[in-house]
């Protein structure tokens, strides 16, 4: 059989897309897609309540006090239900949602995941003995919604912040002659972390916040770190945030990635030790 002639375009009647522009176009509209994970009183929440005119789609049980407590302006929605996220996606998607925010918080995918399994094991999708008792074949469901969910908010034209709980999995080095323990947002298995990373790799910035101490014998402050290590993951593919930013907010993160200064933010301590 010979070879298939490529077909012109004008056989097949295909036109120019429309929505092609330069990347290097300042006007057209480029949205940030960012995900911060951290244990729990790091400052997630805070930070994601210093965005201008955002959203919060809530699925934790304790909610947006501290964001509050620190006069974020917000709004929320407080989602109990796997299909209340869905709806609430589905409204911003496709009915206008996104156009009323310039920020979509999801505070916390690792939450939204457990409100998945909530309505999955009290579905009739797979036979298990009881609610309490996961199937093997549940997994992929319940992994394959939630991944869809958040590529339906990923993808609409508004910022989104993902925010996640940290889990640490033991991986080997790249010599296969050691283990490590890294720390990743808790999502999907915690043996594997393969969701973690599919996720992780949607997004432009991805942040592991943490409380580190200034001097030996000082307050604690919070540190958005935006460069991996072999201790947790994190990203920063505008190459203008360094290693982070110590007490971050939004507005400080956008004006650093806009002035293009890519130095590296450290600890007082952590110099001090470097200049030693």
């Amino acid at each position: 059989m010979p070879p298939r002639r490529a077909r012109p375009a004008s056989e097949g009647g295909h036109k120019r897309p429309q929505a092609i522009t330069s990347l290097q176009d300042l006007s057209a509209p480029r949205y940030r897609k960012w995900l911060v994970h951290g244990e729990s009183d790091t400052g997630k929440t805070v930070l994601a309540g210093t965005a201008p005119k955002a959203l919060f789609l809530t699925t934790d049980i304790e909610g947006t006090e501290s964001a509050k407590a620190l006069g974020s302006t917000a709004d929320e929605i407080q989602i109990n239900t796997f299909t209340e996220y869905v709806e609430a996606v589905g409204w911003i998607a496709y009915g206008g949602g996104a156009q009323e925010y310039e920020w979509i918080h999801t505070d916390t995918i690792t939450e939204l995941e457990e409100l998945c399994w909530q309505e999955q094991l009290v579905s009739n999708d797979v036979r298990r003995a009881s609610k309490y008792q996961p199937n093997k074949a549940d997994y992929p469901l319940v992994w394959a919604k939630v991944k869809e969910q958040l590529s339906i908010l990923g993808r609409s034209p508004v910022n989104t912040l993902f925010i996640a709980h940290t889990m640490r999995i033991d991986r080997e080095t790249d010599d296969g002659e050691d283990t490590v323990t890294l720390a990743m947002p808790a999502l999907g298995s915690r043996k594997r972390g393969d969701l973690s990373s599919a996720i992780c790799a949607q997004h432009g910035v991805v942040g592991y916040m943490r409380k580190a101490s200034v001097e030996e014998d000082g307050e604690p402050v919070r540190q958005l770190l935006t460069q991996s290590s072999a201790r947790w993951i994190a990203r920063d593919r505008t190459t203008k945030l360094g290693a982070g930013m110590v007490d971050p907010t939004i507005p400080k993160l956008l004006a650093k990635i806009a002035g293009g200064n890519s130095s590296t933010t450290t600890t007082r301590a952590a110099r001090r030790r470097r200049a030693n």
